[in-house]
């Protein structure tokens, strides 16, 4: 084989090999800048020389996990089984059922659904924390209506709400989960008469 044949043969090999050493290079300077980026967001000392502090490239590193907040035993909290109860889980798909054009929004506080303008503070914190079951609004999400449930006609402990909800104009519906309507119900009952 003469020299011109070899050549031939090598220079395959060796662009093959160029690639290989350019794409690893690349990925080692991603990779420390990538790292420089994390330290930078975490606020530790920036890495030099490709490898963190004081740990030599391109030895393996374990990553530092990040300090735990202190936060107070009585303010800890558990993530619930379920985001509705059995009986909101099932008015829930009814309202979604029986109102295909609208939206239904499930806990959702009378703060955003109503403005609180003057409202004093202690009353104005009671009025930004009270939970409406379910508010119903049309695709353009303007509020319909607000659904609560509990047996019609039950005392309610959260009356003045429903007075502040239907001074501006927002029409209350009361299911009794124990006695749901039909889905083809539904529109009339939740719609009727809304602004």
């Amino acid at each position: 084989m003469s020299a011109l044949a070899y050549l031939a043969l090598l220079l395959p090999v060796a662009a093959v090999a160029w690639i290989v050493w350019s794409y690893r290079r690349k990925a080692v300077e991603k990779d420390a800048k990538s790292r420089e980026r994390a330290a930078a967001l975490l606020g530790l000392p920036a890495a030099t020389g490709g490898g963190r502090a004081g740990v030599p490239p391109g030895k393996p590193v374990s990553p530092i996990p990040a300090p735990a907040p202190a936060i107070p035993v009585a303010a800890q909290s558990a993530l619930r089984e379920r985001f509705l109860s059995p009986p909101e889980t099932l008015a829930y798909y009814l309202l979604r059922a029986g109102l295909p054009g609208h939206e239904v929004f499930p806990h959702v506080s009378l703060g955003a659904v109503l403005a609180a303008g003057a409202v004093p503070g202690e009353t104005r914190r009671r009025f930004e924390q009270h939970d409406l079951e379910f508010v119903v609004c049309d695709k353009g999400l303007r509020v319909r209506a607000v659904v609560r449930l509990g047996p019609t006609g039950a005392a309610d402990r959260a009356a003045w709400a429903d007075t502040m909800l239907a001074t501006a104009g927002v029409r209350i519906v009361v299911l009794d989960p124990g006695a749901l309507p039909r889905r083809e119900e539904v529109p009339a009952l939740v719609l009727a008469a809304a602004p």
